[in-house]
């Protein structure tokens, strides 16, 4: 809670080697290694909170990301299709299974989950910009432009990278 991420890691280990099964101290523990740096030493708490939780979408999505910085972009893109399964309205793992897809030249498989994204939050401002990017890809100039138009606005206007979830709206 105090963001004091290296000096948890320790007790949290303590925690994890009294409680190997316990997958929301091996979440903790991974989460308190990413923040410290330590994408490596990570992983496989979350891959064990997977096993204990597999059906979090939540958990499949923070093995995503630590797949995704550690350069292991099958199973990356196999986390954030399990974690998109389990929760279609995940916002996060939309826009990060598209940005994946994109970057892999795949913009045709790519657009729903950035479409998708858009409706969950049309806030955001990523997710107007790589649907430029995406409709760019996809030979469709007007629809880029549109979307960079968008992404342009709400940056002017203070708007979040992210969005706002619909819980967070007045």
């Amino acid at each position: 809670a105090l963001k004091q991420y290296s000096q948890a890691v320790a007790p949290l280990q303590k925690l994890v080697d009294k409680k190997p099964d316990d997958a929301f101290g091996r979440y903790e523990l991974g989460c308190a290694l990413v923040k410290s740096g330590q994408w490596d030493a990570a992983l496989p708490h979350f891959e064990a909170a997977v096993t204990q939780l597999s059906g979090s979408s939540m958990m499949h999505f923070y093995l995503a990301l630590v797949y995704q910085r550690n350069s292991i972009g099958d199973k990356a893109e196999a986390e954030f299709r399990n974690a998109v399964r389990l929760d279609p309205d995940n916002f996060a793992a939309n826009l990060l299974l598209g940005r994946l897809l994109l970057m892999q030249r795949h913009a045709n498989s790519a657009l729903p989950y950035f479409l998708k994204a858009a409706r969950l939050r049309p806030d955001s401002i990523d997710a107007h910009h790589f649907l430029s990017e995406t409709y760019a890809s996809l030979g469709q100039p007007a629809k880029s432009r549109i979307e960079l138009a968008e992404s342009e606005r709400l940056r002017s206007q203070g708007g979040s990278r992210l969005g706002t979830g619909r819980e967070e709206r007045p």
